[in-house]
């Protein structure tokens, strides 16, 4: 995927990007180019599951929004705190959630 970016900038004549080796900055535009559509549509998917089984649990509903509009401006799951967002804090919040039932 980063070398299709690299062509894009370099047809495009865009330095910064080609000298920073930039990524897309958009979670959802990341996965489709990584996964194609099917990938895309998944981590979608994924987000809307969190959605539903949070709407109960307001700090872990607002963690997913928070991480669903974050993913708009910056590719999170290339960087190690998205990660730790999606599979350690919002799993913890559920667990709590069903544990306190």
């Amino acid at each position: 995927m980063q070398d299709a970016l690299l062509e894009a900038y370099i047809d495009n004549k865009f330095k910064v990007a080609q000298i920073g080796n930039y990524n897309p900055h958009n979670q959802y535009l990341n996965e489709f180019l990584r996964t194609g559509i099917l990938g895309g549509l998944l981590f979608i998917l994924l987000l809307f599951y969190l959605f539903k089984i949070t709407h109960r649990n307001p700090i872990a509903f607002q963690l997913v929004l928070f991480f669903s509009i974050a993913c708009f401006v910056e590719s999170y799951l290339v960087r190690q705190h998205g990660v730790t967002i999606l599979a350690v804090i919002i799993p913890f919040f559920i667990k709590n959630k069903y544990e306190k039932s």
